[in-house]
């Protein structure tokens, strides 16, 4: 079925129902914006419509005005139907699956399919990209200031400021038309440039741990549990610390482990393109995009790292 026609498939399905929304725990840019930008979009459209994130949303996109409707408890009892944005599997949003039907909107190449109406498009450059090609179908009219910074900001941080984009026409496309419906000049300020001090403790650790291996085409550190109680940071805090890693020249891969909980790693990867992260997460049962992804890996920080490079090496002969 082609793109416009699930699109109208969609949009005749939920048309008067009630709707929650729901995306990833640790919510990204794409992930906030996404679920921020379609729930304003529904109720400028007047329809009953509730968010959830797991873990809130984050310090640096608080700033978008619909923020703080985003409840952190799943409650579907009002609802006919959940809308998963931007997660691969509805096991990443943290709570319980629901007895509803779900339709899952993503851009990412693995994960799962739950209904019909799915519109999992792998060459988008954000699920934002995808809201918006579906709001504008449905009722351009309800784009409104609010609704566009919400989706352009998932774009600017998905794209990694447009550095990196599946289709860069789609995504300098999307970011014309919404920069018409909005002021967004201030925005990647106020997303780069409020780090917090502990941002900074967090990322001092993570500088002074930073190992390199494979003929340094592979670059690594670590966050430990406890250096959260330590800097007084958060898991929003180590948002953009794999950055710092992956821009050193001559990196073809950066990794960041961060232990959430006691024995439990997230691995956070960033690529250059030579290397299809998200086959090699997939190998953990994570997955992702090309050139970031991630999963989630149970031991000592020792076993980990060594199961992980075990895993790379794989893919060292196409570097």
């Amino acid at each position: 079925m082609k793109f416009d026609e699930k699109v109208l498939n969609l949009i005749n399905y939920l048309k008067g129902k009630k709707i929650c929304l729901v995306s990833h725990v640790h919510p990204d840019g794409d992930a906030a914006g996404s679920v921020i930008g379609f729930y304003l979009f529904l109720k400028n459209m007047k329809y009953p419509v509730r968010a959830f994130l797991k873990d809130g949303v984050p310090y640096q996109y608080a700033f978008l005005y619909g923020a703080e409707f985003i409840e952190r408890n799943l409650d579907v009892s009002k609802s006919d139907v959940c809308v998963l944005l931007d997660a691969s599997e509805f096991s990443r949003t943290g709570f319980d699956m629901p007895d509803l039907p779900i339709i899952r909107i993503d851009h990412h190449k693995t994960g799962e399919r739950y209904s019909d109406y799915d519109i999992v498009v792998t060459d988008a450059p954000a699920t934002v990209s995808l809201i918006l090609s579906l709001v504008k179908v449905w009722d351009e009219s309800h784009i409104d200031e609010r609704v566009a910074r919400a989706l352009y900001t998932g774009l600017l941080t998905d794209t990694v400021s447009f550095i990196h984009a599946n289709s860069f026409p789609w995504a300098f496309s999307d970011a014309l038309y919404l920069s018409q419906k909005a002021q967004i000049d201030d925005i990647g300020s106020l997303v780069y440039e409020r780090k917090r001090k502990s941002f900074y403790l967090l990322l001092m650790r993570a500088l002074e741990r930073l190992t390199f291996d494979f003929n340094d085409k592979l670059a690594y550190t670590f966050i430990k549990n406890e250096d959260f109680a330590e800097t007084g940071a958060t898991s929003e805090d180590t948002d953009g610390i794999v950055r710092h890693v992956i821009s050193i020249d001559g990196v073809e891969v950066g990794i960041n482990f961060i232990e959430y909980e006691k024995g439990v790693w997230k691995v956070s990867a960033r690529g250059k393109g030579r290397i299809d992260l998200a086959l090699l997460c997939l190998e953990f049962g994570g997955g992702g995009h090309r050139n970031a992804a991630g999963c989630t890996i149970e031991g000592s920080l020792e076993k980990v790292i060594k199961d992980f490079k075990r895993a790379f090496e794989k893919w060292v002969g196409s570097l």
